[in-house]
């Protein structure tokens, strides 16, 4: 698979998620360079090492980060051997010509001056080839730069929502392993808070989904600029956000929680540029509703974020635009068509926000809805 992976790369304009790709499927760790290794590999570029590679991939063997790191230090890393060996070059050289240049008056043999002026331009032909591999392993460098600048963006794009510019689920995933892991080994207080966007698809419905897409941009603006520098916010799904709250227990997390509730209710979304005939321009009053759980040692994680799910599906079921800290045990969350509402129970917390959510006039009527 892996020549035939190379072989489809070969000749073709093969990008950096390409190669980042390949990298992913063969379990290679992302640095520069790796990438320099492998996107050689790819297309071919370094014919010795394409070979390498696919004589171990051939006979169901796979890379790994020795026999890349051979590979690389072989072929790719700059030397500075090569500059060393010219400069004590030029300094044979200088003592050469100074050597020469003492025995020219004197009655030195004609062969042995002759002799020295071989060893001279033997000397000239060593710098000569060592500038030109300087050259090349210069270039190497750029090269090299160049790559590992593409590797970064790559790397970027991958943990990035291309929507909202938040940390896309993945790399949300991954984060919110390891702080979970750093929380138990420090005893320290984590928070999940799961985010959903009140009543989107009236929006997407009434206004189209490209104002969709900017409610989306403005809610994830609106999240960013209300959390603390050291929490994490990503995009969790559709209209879904979530946040992780380091070193935060229950009380803190409510506090952060329902500030952001009031930071996207506070803040209409302005729709001046979807203005129709007949109708005035209007601003749309996004809300949210959110669940919150916090981690303890040693749980599963699916729990954990169920907890958050649950409470989540309380703060819709009650009203919408308001905050719920989860109970403590297992989820148990109603089955798909019961709405619970009312007061939590007593390992639960609500705090509501407004008594309704307002959207836009409708197109048709200009009418408001709540919910």
């Amino acid at each position: 698979m892996g020549a035939a992976e190379a072989a489809s790369a070969n000749g073709q304009g093969l990008t950096s998620h390409a190669v980042v790709a390949s990298m992913r499927r063969h379990d290679i760790r992302f640095t520069a360079a790796n990438y320099a290794v492998w996107e050689s590999y790819l297309t071919g570029s370094n014919p010795i090492v394409r070979r390498a590679i696919e004589i171990v991939l051939s006979n169901g063997g796979t890379i790994d980060q020795p026999a890349l790191h051979r590979l690389y230090t072989r072929h790719f890393c700059p030397s500075q051997g090569a500059l060393g060996v010219r400069q004590a070059a030029q300094r044979g050289l200088d003592q050469l010509d100074q050597t020469r240049t003492l025995l020219s008056g004197t009655s030195c043999p004609a062969d042995v001056l002759a002799r020295l002026e071989e060893v001279a331009n033997f000397i000239r032909g060593v710098m000569d080839c060592t500038q030109a591999l300087l050259s090349r392993l210069t270039q190497s460098e750029e090269r090299i730069a160049l790559l590992e600048s593409h590797l970064n963006d790559a790397t970027r794009d991958a943990a990035t929502d291309s929507l909202t510019g938040l940390c896309n689920r993945r790399a949300f995933d991954a984060a919110l392993r390891t702080m979970a892991a750093e929380a138990m080994n420090a005893g320290t207080d984590l928070a999940f808070v799961l985010i959903d966007v009140d009543h989107f698809k009236r929006v997407n419905d009434n206004w189209g989904h490209a104002v969709g897409d900017d409610v989306l941009r403005h809610v994830a603006a609106l999240l960013t600029r209300t959390v603390r520098g050291g929490d994490l916010v990503a995009r969790y799904g559709g209209e879904e956000f979530a946040v992780l709250l380091g070193q935060t227990g229950r009380r803190g997390a409510i506090s952060v929680a329902d500030n952001l509730r009031e930071a996207v209710s506070g803040q209409p979304f302005a729709l001046a540029s979807q203005a129709r005939a007949g109708v005035a321009a209007a601003q749309l009053y996004v809300t949210i509703s959110a669940g919150i759980s916090c981690y303890t040692p040693g749980e599963a994680i699916g729990q954990w974020l169920g907890r958050a799910d649950e409470a989540l599906y309380r703060a819709k079921g009650g009203g919408r635009n308001r905050v719920v800290f989860g109970s403590t045990g297992p989820s148990k969350r109603p089955q798909a068509g019961f709405a619970p509402r009312g007061a939590a129970d007593a390992k639960g917390f609500i705090m509501p926000g407004g008594a309704g959510v307002k959207l836009p006039p409708d197109p048709s009527t200009g009418s408001f809805a709540t919910g």
